[in-house]
């Protein structure tokens, strides 16, 4: 049985169309329940090989049939088999991003829709450092750096072979043009290996390190004559539907990839594609022949684009993970979306009018498309960025006699001209992360074990001070780092997010603390001695009936050394919202304040510091809170980016606040 490389229109060859069909229905899986399916997402290495072949031999067939590959030709027939559903899932993230998207967040959604609308999704969530899907970050756009990778290969890959094919039908072009192929193939392939393994989420995402996947669909393409005998096809066939029903079900989606890991997926999808349907094999017909699976796999890109906005803008709605039965929605929406845009606006418009124009009128019409999605959110954007300058520039010049942050609430303030009547962080800008310690290699990420450790102020001053703990604990940095420069202290850092400054519990292999907790009490021996040691940590993280106990083994080895403890209280907690109430209510931001009873959580860690011999307690809350009230912005400054974390800004400004209660318990610090 002989057949084109590509099939018919858009490859309708039966295995593809089930490929098609099941590399959708894994990735709505794996979005919606991931541990049924943590590999889900090689389907997407899938439907990279059948681009990369159905593309390849769109271009050979031209080639055959015209004598030469017509580019302007070629991405009409792209723009009309792409754009129709891809602009209208965009419209409607359009209007999504107003309707459940909060304002704050306007500035980066509007970016990200933009680049989706030409393309560049992947290029723009590498430059912004952003994972693919990384917890609460995901836009409802994001799944389109594949479309991204795809439309780069169209170009790249339709510009080489015209100029490789050329003109006539020798088959030496065919030959070079082959080469060509399987010389990208390894190259990219080459570069995966190594981009993945030294930078894995950008390579992720990289168009380099994708190429190697289309190529491998192209190279089978460019090599493809006939569907082989029943003997041969039926276990090329099962091969490669085990390959890929094993990479869906084995595949930790925490490791580097696409890499060498892909090629279980990709060799998979090359035998089915080799082996064809088996001409004896009639149950398998019956399954692949049938109108559910052509219209599941005609509607499969169009289900992949509606898919994840849908997922995203239910839990910004709802405000958390959405329970069974909304997920059972979210997949029936999926469908239903898929098929009504597939039938109702794909359809009519790839083979409808607009097949009967020319290719130089589709681009154009392509491109007026593109503009209609692209320059609205980049009008957002520019709106938001505009505002963002203004809010800084006010926020940098305070009047003089103006209290600004924690000096507002100092009770020997000389506020003459009363608190800051700004407002700062910026709220509408980008918001600041937990601490900007990760970026600067000060500080370990969450999953490391690894000790992150830098010197500030003073680096080999007389007063010698670590600051111990987690993401609170980094929070007190900014002002300690204040202190230590005006004091000549030399500060050293020894910070990890969720480990606090106590003795290892059970779960602490997860997330690499109990090694981590080990290593500091290790290097605060051999670093030492110390003057002064400094930690807190999330109050809500440290109640257990043995906390005193454990923070006791840990602190003591510190205290016998001669160095002097400093539990800071655990900050009030404030509303989970509180930087999108602050946005909403910009000129009254009492509506974000909460009660200080609700605000304070039952602190272990100060509780125990208080019964310890050799440590001492500072206590801010009073910076923060009245007597019944805990403000989210106090003296024009705001006090949390989140629910528990303060603000850099916030931590600055009660510096000095912190250095009065810290030499109130040793005074001998601030002497030298």
């Amino acid at each position: 049985m002989t057949a084109t490389p590509g099939g018919s229109e858009e490859g309708t060859r039966p295995e593809i169309l089930v490929m098609r069909s099941v590399a959708v229905l894994a990735i709505l899986v794996h979005h919606l329940w991931e541990p049924w399916l943590p590999g889900g997402l090689a389907a997407l290495d899938v439907f990279f090989v059948i681009s990369g072949y159905l593309v390849t031999g769109i271009l050979f067939d031209a080639r055959v049939r015209d004598g030469r590959v017509a580019l302007s030709a070629f991405l009409a027939r792209r723009a009309r088999r792409i754009l129709p559903s891809a602009v209208t899932v965009l419209l409607a993230c359009l209007v999504g991003m107003f309707a459940f998207v909060p304002i704050t967040d306007w500035g980066r959604v509007a970016g990200e829709l933009a680049a989706s609308a030409v393309f560049l999704e992947n290029w723009a969530l590498i430059a912004a450092g952003q994972a693919y899907a990384a917890p609460d970050a995901a836009t409802a756009v994001q799944h389109y750096w594949t479309l991204a990778v795809e439309a780069q290969f169209y170009l790249v890959w339709a510009v080489m072979l015209m100029l490789l094919l050329g003109r006539g039908t020798g088959a030496g072009r065919k030959r070079a043009a082959t080469v060509a192929i399987a010389v990208v193939l390894a190259a990219s392939l080459a570069v995966s290996i190594v981009w993945c393994a030294v930078a894995p989420a950008s390579g992720y995402l990289s168009t380099a390190t994708r190429m190697w996947e289309l190529a491998a669909g192209a190279l089978l393409a460019a090599l493809y004559r006939r569907i082989p005998s029943f003997r041969i096809a039926l276990p090329l066939s099962i091969a490669g539907w085990s390959a890929i029903a094993l990479s869906f079900v084995v595949i930790d989606p925490s490791v580097p990839w696409p890499s060498w890991r892909a090629l279980l997926p990709v060799a998979g999808a090359v035998l089915i594609i080799v082996a064809g349907v088996p001409t004896r094999a009639r149950r398998w017909r019956r399954w692949t022949d049938n109108a559910l699976t052509r219209n599941l796999a005609e509607s499969s890109y169009a289900i992949y684009l509606w898919h994840w906005p849908l997922l995203v803008f239910t839990e910004q709605a709802i405000g958390h993970a959405p329970s069974t039965p909304q997920k059972l929605g979210i997949a029936a929406a999926s469908l239903a979306l898929g098929w009504i845009t597939t039938r109702w606006v794909e359809r009519p418009l790839r083979f409808g009018w607009l097949r009967q124009t020319r290719p130089l009128a589709t681009l154009t019409l392509a491109v007026l498309a593109i503009a209609l999605v692209a320059v609205p959110p980049l009008a957002v954007r520019t709106v938001m960025t505009r505002t963002a300058e203004l809010y800084t520039a006010i926020a940098a010049t305070p009047a003089a006699g103006v209290c600004v942050g924690a000096e507002a609430r100092a009770p020997a303030a000389q506020c003459t001209k009363g608190p800051y009547r700004g407002l700062t962080p910026d709220p509408l800008g980008d918001w600041e992360q937990v601490s900007v310690l990760h970026g600067m290699g000060c500080a370990t990420d969450n999953l490391s074990p690894d000790i992150e450790s830098c010197h500030f102020g003073h680096p080999g001053g007389a007063v010698r001070v670590a600051l111990v703990g987690d993401s609170h604990a980094m929070k007190l940095w900014p002002a300690l780092k204040v202190i230590a420069e005006d004091e000549g202290w030399d500060l050293v850092t020894y910070l990890k997010a969720q480990c606090e400054f106590t003795a290892p519990a059970p779960a602490d292999a997860a997330n690499g603390c109990r090694q981590w907790r080990n290593s500091v009490t290790e290097r605060l021996r051999t670093d030492g001695p110390w003057d002064l040691v400094v930690t807190t940590g999330a109050s809500h993280e440290t109640g257990g009936a043995d906390a005193p106990d454990e923070f006791l083994a840990r602190w003591q080895p510190v205290v016998n050394a001669g160095a002097a403890l400093v539990v800071v209280r655990d900050d009030p907690y404030v509303r989970a919202d509180v930087h999108a109430c602050i946005v909403a209510h910009l000129h009254d931001t009492s509506a974000c304040d909460v009660a200080r009873a609700g605000a304070l959580h039952p602190d272990s860690m100060a509780d125990t510091a208080r019964t310890m011999r050799g440590a001492a307690v500072v206590d801010l809350t009073d910076l923060f809170c009245s007597a019944t009230t805990c403000f989210a912005v106090v003296g024009g400054v705001i006090t949390h980016r989140d629910q528990d974390h303060i603000t850099d800004a916030f931590s600055q400004s009660y510096a000095p606040y912190l250095a009065a209660q810290l030499a109130a318990l040793e005074p001998a610090l601030f002497a030298r």
